[in-house]
């Protein structure tokens, strides 16, 4: 029968209404337990974070240190989540997913992890992370057709007006891959790729005009500590759509442009040391550049 679950405890509260059903198998030593958990009706709340309408389903087996989750689903009818000053609400997101996990090695496998909001698009994360013995990380992050337009409205806290005021709008396909390696664990290798598609924006008189733009930016990073050298490149190719500057027409299907950067980010100084920069644009050629960035306070190069 199903059972009405309340937990409190300061700014944390849990009110679901759960039911299950659980096997037992074997010996107290190799206790094998397998079944089902549904939730529904539920709502959690964790200081400016809540879940409404929040139900779920979980088949389970344990077996020892070891638990598998074959088919994760969830649905919230309401998201609110803290945006600065400002509350984001979404409505009517979904999960799914599979995981194994080992809680004596502390480690984890995401064999699939999909976030579907209505009117931003999907999100899905899979990898494997551990602390013991080999401190493993793989994760990869993707997202496919993320609406711009919906993404600067639901995030109003964390946009400049300055960019929401050229009303820019297309969608967004966002990799990203997190890895590192026995020899070195506490170093991450970063790779990300993102793609935009009918990309348009304008300013207020009309006078500066962009549609149909699909610029692709890749980056690569090695990463020991947020706050150490970052080395880094990034490459990012704009090869279709129209612009207009003024009197100024440009048909980057017919000129593509191409911007190269290498170099050391040292985030506690501010700045990009060894800098290599390369601009090319066939109709008139290629710039290249060597220095220091300096990114606080004032830009140079």
């Amino acid at each position: 029968l199903p059972a009405h679950f309340i937990m409190k405890q300061g700014n944390f509260s849990v009110d679901q209404v759960l039911q299950a059903e659980l096997h037992l198998e074997g010996e107290p030593s190799s206790l094998r337990v397998s079944g089902l958990v549904e939730g529904s009706q539920g709502q959690l709340i964790a200081d400016s974070f809540q879940a409404r309408g929040f139900s779920f389903r979980l088949p389970v087996e344990i077996e020892r240190n070891r638990v598998n989750i074959s088919s994760l689903k969830a649905q919230a009818e309401e998201l609110v989540l803290p945006a600065g000053s400002q509350k984001l609400k979404l409505k009517d997101i979904s999960v799914s997913g599979k995981a194994k996990l080992d809680y004596l090695n502390k480690a984890a496998e995401i064999n699939s992890l999909a976030v579907d909001v209505p009117r931003l698009g999907s999100i899905s994360l899979t990898g494997e992370v551990g602390s013991k013995p080999q401190r493993k990380v793989t994760l990869a992050l993707r997202s496919q057709n993320l609406d711009i337009g919906n993404i600067l409205k639901y995030f109003p806290a964390f946009v400049p007006e300055t960019v929401t005021a050229w009303q820019p709008g297309g969608q967004l396909d966002l990799s990203v891959e997190i890895r590192n390696g026995p020899a070195a664990p506490r170093r991450y290798q970063v790779k990300g790729t993102c793609n935009l598609a009918k990309v348009a924006f304008h300013d207020s008189s009309g006078a500066i005009v962009s549609e149909e733009l699909e610029p692709r930016l890749r980056i690569e990073a090695d990463v020991l500590s947020p706050d150490k050298a970052i080395p880094f490149s990034l490459q990012l190719d704009l090869a279709n759509g129209e612009s207009l500057w003024r009197d100024v027409y440009f048909n980057w299907q017919s000129g593509p442009v191409r911007l190269e950067l290498k170099g050391t980010l040292e985030p506690q100084f501010g700045q990009v040391r060894d800098a290599a920069a390369a601009v090319s644009f066939p109709p008139l050629g290629e710039v290249r550049a060597r220095g220091s960035l300096g990114l606080v306070p004032n830009p140079r190069f």
